[in-house]
C-alpha cells in the first residue's frame, strides 16, 4: 500500500497531523518510551494503519 493511500484514512491522518498525545503522556500511559514526537507520531500511524487500513505489517516496539 502506498503511503498517500494511508495518509488518505481519517483516524492516520488525524495522529499524523495533530499528534493528540505527547510521549510523556504516552509513557504514562503505557510506560512505553519514545525518545520524542516524532517517533511516537511514526509509531502509533503505523498502528492505526494496520488496524483501520489494512496495512500489512505492525510496527516493533520501541526498545
Amino acid at each position: 500500500m502506498s503511503s498517500e493511500g494511508v495518509l488518505s484514512s481519517g483516524p492516520v491522518l488525524h495522529v499524523v497531523q495533530n499528534r493528540p498525545l505527547s510521549p510523556e503522556q504516552w509513557y504514562g500511559l503505557t510506560y512505553v518510551v519514545f525518545p520524542d514526537h516524532q517517533e511516537l507520531t511514526v509509531c502509533l500511524a503505523q498502528v492505526y494503519a494496520c488496524l483501520f487500513d489494512g496495512f500489512e505489517a505492525m510496527p516493533p516496539a520501541p526498545r
